[in-house]
């Protein structure tokens, strides 16, 4: 049987094979608690610092500002709960209704403790606009929080025009870069942001791993009590393996991010490009030509009198591994609410695929894609 083709490389990514070999050492001889006052102890300190430097020089930011935690998922409730828990007398964040679930309902949680939460709406193609998020501001604003890309659609939200306007006012800014990390060049000193959260799983790192960045001077508590590690604001023992793995891949992706990038449009394109011309009754969302700007690894395209579920299923038992829309969302069987966010009909939302490809994949396995997805929905058609 020929070997699966994955192209959910949205949802995560295989640890890169010098990523892991770096990571072996902390599993085995050198596995030293960090508090530890005695050699060992403190070779892992050394360690997890020159992690937080690696990491802070890539996206110019100090080595301070960055907090490892257990991923993004993390790294977002400590962002928006943290804020809260530093200003209680303010009591309401403006965000989005196509954040990932992680911002949702951390936002949904908080409107049970009295917190009142505005959900923008995004046009039809995805975009936020920075007037929509000025003009929902209030004197009572505590935080915005607008993802930097839709892990959906793929489309690349106009965060420094929306920071702008935020921090006119003087109201922090987080945003969730999950998955545009590596994809889109960051420079801390020039984005308006407070905060921002990052994954280790969708960069080729190892899952278990991420980071907040929080610019100095943010006013923000901790929200996990405990030993006191990360400076007293994110408390538990640290993983020594796992940062190291985390810096690891951050460097190589920074190192590569143009190729990897080049790399994935060629192949989305020439994939979505097949789909489109060659199988009937197909749309593609997001990465429409000449407005805004899009991932260049992502294409979600619905299928026309498809369920979603059968189609997935079809190509699993072909080896061609995809999504119907955030693995996190996935289990529920509903149509994605990014889309229907953007005003597409729930049944044709019901017949959409996220193909998500990687710096790994091939234009040969596209090719061997577009042949079992062509053979695929002719089969769901014809029943």
């Amino acid at each position: 049987m020929e070997q699966a083709i994955y192209l959910d490389h949205a949802a995560t990514t295989c640890v890169d094979s010098e990523v892991l070999e770096v990571m072996r050492p902390y599993y085995g001889r050198e596995y030293a608690n960090a508090s530890a006052l005695y050699e060992a102890g403190r070779n892992s300190r050394q360690v997890i610092e020159q992690a937080r430097s690696r990491i802070a020089s890539c996206i110019g930011a100090r080595a301070e500002e960055i907090y490892f935690t257990s991923g993004g998922t993390e790294s977002d409730n400590w962002a928006i709960k943290g804020v809260c828990l530093a200003s209680p007398k303010k009591k309401h964040i403006v965000t989005t209704s196509i954040e990932h679930p992680a911002v949702l309902n951390t936002c949904r949680a908080l409107e049970k403790q009295g917190v009142r939460v505005t959900y923008l709406q995004p046009d039809s193609w995805g975009m936020i606009s920075p007037e929509k998020v000025a003009e929902a501001l209030t004197e009572d604003t505590v935080l915005v929080s607008v993802m930097h890309a839709n892990n959906e659609l793929g489309v690349i939200e106009p965060i420094s025009a929306i920071g702008k306007a935020v921090k006119s006012k003087g109201i922090l800014f987080h945003t969730d870069a999950v998955q545009s990390f590596g994809y889109e060049p960051l420079s801390m000193p020039h984005l308006p942001v407070d905060l921002l959260s990052v994954s280790g799983h969708k960069i080729y790192g190892p899952k278990g791993i991420g980071f907040l960045f929080i610019r100095n001077g943010t006013e923000i508590r901790p929200f996990i009590d405990g030993g006191g590690q990360e400076r007293n604001m994110r408390s538990g023992t640290e993983s020594v393996p796992l940062i190291v793995g985390l810096a690891s891949a951050v460097s190589k992706l920074y190192k590569n991010q143009y190729r990897y990038a080049w790399h994935a449009k060629q192949l989305r394109d020439y994939l979505a490009y097949r789909i489109l011309t060659e199988i009937p009754d197909t749309i593609m969302y997001g990465g429409k030509k000449n407005y805004g700007k899009y991932l260049p690894n992502i294409a979600n395209i619905s299928f026309a009198g498809i369920d979603s579920a059968l189609l997935l299923k079809k190509l699993d038992q072909a080896g061609i591994f995809a999504s119907a829309g955030s693995a996190c969302h996935a289990a529920s069987g509903e149509p994605s609410y990014v889309l229907q966010a953007v005003g597409i009909p729930r049944v044709q939302a019901r017949g959409a695929i996220r193909f998500s490809v990687g710096k790994d994949n091939t234009k040969e396995e596209m090719e061997r894609a577009v042949h079992w997805i062509k053979k695929s929905v002719a089969q769901l058609r014809e029943s």
